[in-house]
């Protein structure tokens, strides 16, 4: 602990960094349309992540729109 640190203010601390998975942010997949949200291993790019996995990035071009088929 640092100094004029106390064990209470310690444990708020680590307690506050905490979050809800719902609080967290969340964006819509590039390629399915499904919902996604924040992940730790985003943290330092998440503006530029546009796809929920692997297999949607490697599809890349969004789904055909609902009620537009495309086959």
């Amino acid at each position: 602990m640092r100094a004029g640190t106390t064990d209470l203010q310690v444990r708020t601390i680590g307690i506050m960094k905490m979050r809800k998975k719902s609080d967290l942010p969340a964006k819509r997949c590039a390629h399915c349309g499904l919902p996604f949200s924040w992940r730790k291993k985003w943290e330092r790019d998440w503006e530029q992540v546009k796809y929920c996995s692997e297999r949607c990035r490697r599809a890349g071009k969004p789904d055909a729109e609902p009620g537009n088929p495309s086959r």
